[in-house]
Parts: C-alpha cells; sequence; structure tokens
C-alpha cells in the first residue's frame, strides 16, 4: 500500500483560504475546489479565530489534569518527607535524653567492619 505524501501549504495560501472562509464561503465548496480535506480547512478555520479544535482542547484538558494530578501527589510526597523528618528528630532527641548515642551520618556508607573482623569472612573453610 502507497503512503500519500502530506501536501504542504504556504502562509499566504492558508490566509486567502482562511480569508474566503471568514467571509462566509462554505467549507464542503472550498473543500471540492480546492481538493483539500473539510477537515484540514475547519482546522485552519479554528485556529484563525483563536480557537482550539476539538483535539487540541481535550489533548490541553488531559494535561491539565496530569499536571494537578502530579502536583497533588509532590504535595503528599512532600507531606510525607516532612512527618518522617519530624520523626527522626522526635527519637534522635529522646536517644540523647536516655543517653544512648545517636549514630551520625558522616559514616553513611562507609566499610563499618575493621580489618580483623573481615579476616573471618575471608578464611576457608578446613
Amino acid at each position: 500500500m502507497e503512503k500519500k505524501e502530506r501536501r504542504r501549504y504556504s502562509v499566504g495560501f492558508k490566509e486567502q483560504v482562511i480569508q474566503r472562509l471568514l467571509a462566509g464561503e462554505r467549507v464542503k465548496a472550498l473543500s471540492h475546489e480546492l481538493l483539500i480535506s473539510e477537515g484540514l480547512l475547519f482546522g485552519w478555520r479554528l485556529r484563525a479565530e483563536g480557537r482550539p479544535g476539538k483535539k487540541r482542547e481535550a489533548k490541553k484538558r488531559q494535561e491539565d489534569g496530569e499536571v494537578q494530578a502530579l502536583q497533588g501527589r509532590i504535595a503528599e510526597l512532600e507531606g510525607a518527607v516532612g512527618r518522617a523528618m519530624l520523626e527522626r528528630d522526635f527519637l534522635a532527641g529522646a536517644l540523647r535524653r536516655i543517653g544512648v548515642a545517636v549514630p551520625s551520618s558522616e559514616n553513611a556508607g562507609k566499610k563499618t567492619s575493621g580489618p580483623r573482623s573481615a579476616d573471618r569472612w575471608n578464611r576457608k573453610a578446613n
């Protein structure tokens, strides 16, 4: 099946067609005369009038809904992070009050075993 090549129209041509449409010529008549689909002519006219087409409007509504959902999710996660930080601070204070050393984050990700304890893991079985 052969693919139909898309025709491109110059800005001047589009403006002439839009002027004819805005002057009251019927889309169907222009479509037959110029061999351009009615849908394309309707789209040109809508854009000239500053109105988005149905597909663009639906897509914009969908994108707005997705943005709102993501913003809600961000707020939810920020709240969870805030609660976790409060809990961490509360527990660290409680541990300090009862005299337990609070682990610092400066050793995070570093090797915690010494050379002697590491040797036990590297020994071969007898």
